[in-house]
């Protein structure tokens, strides 16, 4: 897939890649050329798991963000910019000795003043879900 990306980069005159949270980083990390920007930088899913969990349940939680981190800080460093969407998320990358000044907070949600007029009937035994079954909100 890398190399795809690549070839594609290098076909094409774009003006910016935008790598959508940590699975398509990896694709464009050594990309050449145009800007690169790392979309929802996700650290929150590690400091979740590790704010939840006590003791030696907290070790596998740790240590997997040990190791993320190290990969995080190398793969940030080839970046133009990048977004996180909590404060905790971007305070996290700082911690880790990563420079943020690149980094910005777009937080997750909705102008709910924009959207105060708009209703629907609601409909009986009907669930919308939208998020990702990966954490625990």
């Amino acid at each position: 897939m890398a190399q795809l990306v690549e070839d594609e980069i290098r076909q094409h005159d774009y003006d910016a890649i935008v790598a959508s949270q940590l699975p398509t980083a990896a694709y464009v990390e050594k990309c050449q050329g145009p800007a690169k920007i790392f979309e929802e930088v996700e650290v929150g899913v590690y400091l979740g798991r590790i704010e939840a969990s006590r003791g030696l349940n907290g070790l596998a939680p740790r240590l997997s963000w040990f190791k993320s981190a190290q990969y995080l800080r190398r793969l940030l460093a080839s970046f133009d910019a990048a977004t996180v969407v909590s404060a905790p998320e971007k305070r996290a990358l700082a911690q880790l000795g990563i420079d943020t000044t690149h980094v910005s907070l777009i937080p997750n949600g909705i102008d709910v003043e924009r959207y105060a007029g708009v209703t629907a009937a609601p409909e009986p035994y009907t669930l919308i879900f939208n998020g990702a079954m990966t954490y625990s909100a």
